[in-house]
């Protein structure tokens, strides 16, 4: 997975699968992301992707604080403002 969720479950994704198995093997010229400039080293990406992914693997905990702490970020992104009294 390519982004900046990078929220791993105790299982691969599909597409962390294909990624890894087959995503690799395609001769992919350039990238459009959905935000950032467009990029052509695809397999600089991927490796970055990949040692996001293992990093996060390696330890179920910081996985986990980095999950609660994507999360609250879109919260906040969405309400643009909450107490912390608020907070799930």
């Amino acid at each position: 997975m390519i982004g900046a969720l990078h929220i791993i479950g105790p299982t691969p994704t599909p597409a962390q699968c294909f990624m890894q198995m087959e995503g690799a093997a395609l001769r992919i010229r350039l990238v459009i992301p959905g935000h950032g400039a467009p990029f052509t080293d695809v397999d600089k990406a991927l490796q970055n992707a990949f040692a996001r992914l293992d990093y996060l693997a390696a330890d179920p905990r910081r996985n986990a604080r980095h999950a609660v702490k994507v999360l609250l970020k879109f919260l906040l992104l969405e309400s643009q403002s909450l107490p912390l009294a608020a907070l799930p």
